[in-house]
């Protein structure tokens, strides 16, 4: 055949085929380099999520609350509670998965801290099944420790 011949529309829908694979096959690409970057830097990000709720709990009781970091096998507890004689109280367990931070909240029930990429050489996670802005590990140390916050409200303290 020659390709001369070849009618005008048959040329552009081969050209707009071979774009679409083209388009296809980077978008391919970027999910792998994503999900390689994702896998680089989340043990990172978990380690320094750790070390800002560790500053955060330090601080509570300029709050009036109080609060305890417990390491469990890999796995973190913040504890969080409002003293007094009937104290409220809640915690977080938070386990780092290989694609998200995965946090179940005493009375306030699981929600998932997802890793996706920020840029080209940063991660970030986003609260699962929300809209939330990309959150670096003090944003996110905010967002959990917030949540816990307004359950100890809920419940009187």
């Amino acid at each position: 055949m020659n390709d001369l011949m070849m009618p005008e529309w048959m040329k552009k829908k081969q050209e707009q085929t071979e774009l679409a694979e083209a388009n296809r096959e980077a978008a391919k690409q970027r999910e792998i380099a994503a999900h390689t970057l994702i896998q680089l830097k989340a043990p990172d990000f978990w380690r320094r999520l750790k070390e800002q709720l560790a500053i955060a709990v330090e601080f509570l009781p300029k709050l009036n609350l109080e609060g305890q970091i417990t390491d469990m096998f890999g796995s973190l507890r913040v504890s969080m509670r409002c003293p007094g004689v009937f104290p409220n109280q809640t915690y977080t367990d938070l386990s780092l998965q290989p694609r998200s931070i995965h946090c179940t909240t005493l009375n306030g029930g699981s929600y998932d801290l997802i890793f996706s990429t920020y840029s080209d050489t940063e991660i970030c996670v986003l609260e699962g099944n929300t809209y939330t802005p990309p959150l670096n590990p003090e944003e996110a140390t905010k967002l959990i420790l917030e949540k816990m916050m307004g359950i100890i409200r809920k419940q009187g303290g």
